[in-house]
This record gives C-alpha cells, sequence and structure tokens, in this order.
C-alpha cells in the first residue's frame, strides 16, 4: 500500500511492533495499515497528497487521549499530528489556532 511512498523509510507499519501504541485508545481498538508522525506542515501536505492520489484513507489524531475512539482506525494511514506542538497564531474570535 505505502511501497512508493515518499515517507517510506518513516511510516511505522502494521507489521511493526510500534504500531502497538496507535492501535487503542481507552474505549476502542483497530490497527492502522501505516502510522505517519509528520515534523513539518510540508510533510502533512506531501503525505495527504500522496494518499489521495492512492485513495488511501486517512485518520488524523493527536495525544491519543480521546474517549471516543475518533483517533482509532483498522484500515489506511494514521496521521498522528503529535510532533506539530508550535503554536503560530491564536484568533479567539475566529476560534481558531495555527499550529506547525
Amino acid at each position: 500500500m505505502f511501497e512508493d511512498s515518499p515517507f517510506q523509510d518513516r511510516l511505522i507499519q502494521r507489521h511493526d511492533a510500534a504500531i502497538t501504541a496507535y492501535s487503542h485508545d481507552s474505549v476502542l481498538s483497530g490497527t492502522p495499515d501505516a502510522v505517519f508522525r509528520p515534523k513539518t506542515t510540508a510533510e502533512v501536505q506531501e503525505i495527504v497528497r500522496y494518499c489521495f492520489g492512492a485513495k488511501i484513507p486517512i485518520t488524523c489524531c493527536g495525544a491519543r487521549t480521546s474517549m471516543t475512539g475518533s483517533s482509532v482506525t483498522d484500515a489506511g494511514l494514521l496521521l498522528s499530528l503529535e510532533n506539530l506542538t508550535g503554536i503560530v497564531d491564536i484568533l479567539p474570535d475566529q476560534r481558531l489556532v495555527s499550529v506547525r
């Protein structure tokens, strides 16, 4: 599924033991095909373009503290945004936060 991905060497794939940490929250469990932890917004853009072109579903997650199962998937790419921790701007009147 990700054989020709530009991030092949940085993907945590289904057969890797490290994927266990991304396979559950406090309510649900499921194992994604791969996990990617981008370090920049440019990497987010590139992997989203790749998945769109390859018709691979994407589920985004942050710190995976959810109790709703929204950060768990059993197919496609789990896009972990945990490394994007820099706040660029806060616009309270628009209820918007820009991060990198």
